[in-house]
């Protein structure tokens, strides 16, 4: 990529962000004038309603929404065909998405058909190389993630990890990675997160940066065992914590970029005066923002718990009672009914947006990012935990492990002297755990514009102390229920699928009329 100087004032990163975003700009006006894909076809609107549903239900995060959708697609076109035509899954894969307006219409071009059955005449032999469900998975995974690069370009995703992980390296020393794995690391805690990018997503990432040029299936396996263990090394999990704590500026940075792309980012970021009003400008949109999404996700959340978890429970529940007591007893029913949803608007109402401090700290470090520095000093990071001192460390297990066993054990004895049975027990600690666990996660992603660390007063701490048994158990239940989803292979197979034909018939039929109608109407005039 040729690198134009924006301005000398700006410092060597800021000037490459932004000729990542003079090279999005110039795809785009390539992009507006070629031929684009129809896919209306008058009853789409039922596939873009079916995919909020199921958004709703399944509860991924906003900006993997597509990529996953476009894996749904894919599996389902390779499980129902036993002979791929390419090109033609290549056409249906982008009109679905159209149709449940992952894209539009004027975005993507008829080239990008071609471009994409390149991708799965790529991918898709390579199934066969294995029956192991682990690698199918993963095939499906990298090309769902190159066919959505190839419709709607990552350019400026990739800038800012490229960027931010530069600044990264020139601002902070790592002395316990070697120069490899630092690069690779501070990667992957960009890509979580600044892009929020999950496991399987970094995994493309990864491919696509170092491995370009693969020759053979058993090379690309040995590739994707690497890439595994990069993904779970040691440090990443700590590196993530800390790099979330220093890219607050980054996300403030990136929608005063956005807003004055290309014409006015001289004006702005040539005078810290004009900057500094568009941060306090779009530090308080963030704030503002910042309790919309924290509302969002726990109205998300809700509708998770009840769409997946509450209403099977409830199948469980009621004819346990009947069939053993011969009566329904409505208290625990309705304790299990209301306490999450009202769990989790509590932990919303507890979560505060940023003040003054946080935005002239965003200021500083926006300042200090866009502007040449003459010296710069590397902060030392150390990611390896401490280890307790043994005796000190077994002392805390044992409190631990006896506030799990007081804080379980209370709470059983009180349900059932107000008639809890064995499954009314099991659903309310099941959804309790789930909820405080997404409350908390809700609360800690809503935490991206902090760049002052929140202060915890003495009844959250109390808080974070006695809800501990239940994160850990809501966590493990997360992770295990996921990989026993029944209800999204139901909607996949059984509704899903008939959907998409039906409007596939349908939309077919208009252009039948649509063509008949030519030949009688669009002939040349004969007197």
């Amino acid at each position: 990529m040729q690198i134009i100087i924006f301005s000398p004032k700006f410092s060597d990163e800021f000037n490459l962000l932004l000729n990542f975003y003079y090279k999005w700009w110039e795809e785009k006006q390539k992009t507006e004038e070629k031929e684009k894909i129809k896919a209306g076809g008058g009853i789409e609107t039922l596939a873009f309603v079916y995919e909020k549903i199921r958004n709703a239900i399944e509860y991924k995060g906003e900006n993997l929404l597509r990529r996953y959708a476009t894996e749904r697609i894919l599996r389902r076109y390779a499980w129902i065909n036993s002979s791929w035509d390419y090109q033609k899954i290549a056409e249906l894969i982008i009109k679905e998405l159209i149709w449940a307006r992952y894209l539009k219409e004027e975005e993507v071009n008829v080239e990008k058909i071609n471009e994409v059955e390149k991708i799965l005449r790529k991918f898709l032999p390579l199934l066969k190389f294995s029956q192991e469900k682990e690698w199918k998975d993963w095939i499906f995974t990298v090309t769902s993630c190159e066919i959505e690069n190839c419709l709607c370009p990552h350019i400026i995703d990739e800038g800012y990890l490229e960027v931010i992980s530069e600044w990264i390296k020139n601002n902070y020393l790592i002395s316990e990675l070697s120069e490899e794995e630092k690069n690779i690391q501070i990667f992957l805690a960009v890509g979580r997160s600044f892009l929020k990018l999950d496991d399987p997503t970094l995994s493309w990432y990864l491919l696509k940066k170092r491995y370009p040029s693969i020759s053979s299936p058993q090379e690309l396996l040995e590739v994707k065992e690497k890439i595994t263990s990069e993904l779970n090394h040691p440090v990443g999990l700590p590196l993530f914590r800390f790099t979330r704590k220093t890219l607050a500026q980054f996300f403030i940075l990136k929608e005063i970029i956005e807003k004055n792309f290309p014409h006015k980012i001289n004006f702005v970021f040539d005078k810290p005066e004009k900057l500094k009003e568009e941060v306090e400008e779009i530090c308080e949109k963030k704030y503002l923002e910042t309790k919309e999404k924290i509302n969002r996700g726990i109205i998300r959340s809700i509708i998770y718990i009840f769409a997946t978890k509450v209403l099977i429970a409830l199948l469980l529940e009621i004819p346990y009672e009947l069939f053993f007591f011969k009566k329904i007893n409505f208290l625990p029913i309705g304790i299990n009914v209301v306490i999450p949803p009202t769990l989790m608007l509590f932990l919303g109402s507890t979560i505060k947006v940023p003040g003054e401090e946080n935005t002239q700290k965003i200021i500083r470090e926006i300042n200090s990012f866009v502007y040449k520095k003459e010296n710069i000093s590397k902060t030392p990071i150390f990611l390896s935990q401490r280890t307790s001192i043994s005796l000190l460390k077994k002392i805390f297990t044992f409190l631990y492990a006896l506030l799990f066993i007081l804080i379980f054990g209370g709470l059983t004895y009180l349900l059932i002297k107000i008639k809890f049975n064995i499954i009314s027990l099991g659903v309310f600690f099941i959804f309790l755990s789930l909820v405080l666990l997404f409350g908390f996660r809700v609360r800690y992603n809503a935490s991206e514009v902090f760049a002052v660390e929140e202060k915890e007063g003495l009844f959250l701490r109390l808080l974070d102390n006695l809800s501990l048994p239940f994160l850990n158990l809501g966590f493990w239940l997360s992770k295990s229920l996921a990989k026993l989803n029944v209800l999204m292979i139901v909607m996949d197979f059984m509704i899903e699928a008939p959907l998409k034909s039906i409007i596939r018939v349908f939309e077919e039929w208009l252009n039948f009329i649509k063509e008949k109608k030519r030949e009688v109407v669009e002939v040349p005039f004969s007197p």
